[in-house]
């Protein structure tokens, strides 16, 4: 016979396993992670998606660049996997469609950024509002999934080639003065 001691341990860890937040069935990041580019040049970073729970048909994003004045968007293609969603109802920024269940380690877009100025700003991925069939990702099965994790990146902007060779060249004039 069980003791009211272990009877109690054993019903508080049932009530933790029960009330624990379940592991994200989605997660998105950025190829590479932390991208560099010269002021006025593009830079190409993928998103993919790890859909581990229930096949994705369909899904939509938002991209927030935290200081666009260092590097904003320029353009978009949407990955193999999916065609390219022409209307959310909320203005996502990225959204795809699939006529079959995907699932795994798949490419969600590759987005094109311009380097504007000269420092380091974060990007990540997101959705607004509660996850349905255009916001979030979508299953057949599962419908809105609501467990997603998004991992941040980052873009850097350097100054550009030539003016790194004309401040080196002033230097040198410089030190031939002296």
């Amino acid at each position: 016979m069980l003791s009211k001691s272990k009877l109690l341990c054993m019903a508080l860890l049932a009530g933790v396993l029960v009330a624990s937040p379940a592991l994200a069935t989605v997660n998105v990041y950025f190829s590479p992670v932390n991208s560099t580019v010269a002021v006025g040049n593009t830079v190409d970073v993928d998103v993919y998606a790890e859909i581990c729970d229930a096949p994705a048909v369909s899904w939509g994003l938002d991209l927030l660049v935290d200081n666009a004045g260092i590097a904003s968007y320029v353009s978009h293609t949407i990955g193999g996997d999916w065609d390219e969603a022409l209307f959310t109802p909320d203005g996502d920024l990225l959204g795809g469609t699939s006529t079959e269940d995907v699932s795994g380690t798949v490419l969600l877009a590759t987005i094109t950024f311009v380097g504007n100025a000269v420092g380091t700003t974060p990007i990540t991925m997101g959705y607004d509002g509660a996850p349905d069939a255009d916001e979030g990702f979508y299953s057949i099965s599962n419908g809105a999934d609501g467990n997603v994790c998004f991992s941040a990146g980052s873009i850097e902007v350097v100054p550009e080639p030539a003016s790194l060779a004309l401040l080196a060249l002033g230097g040198v004039a410089l030190l031939r003065r002296r």
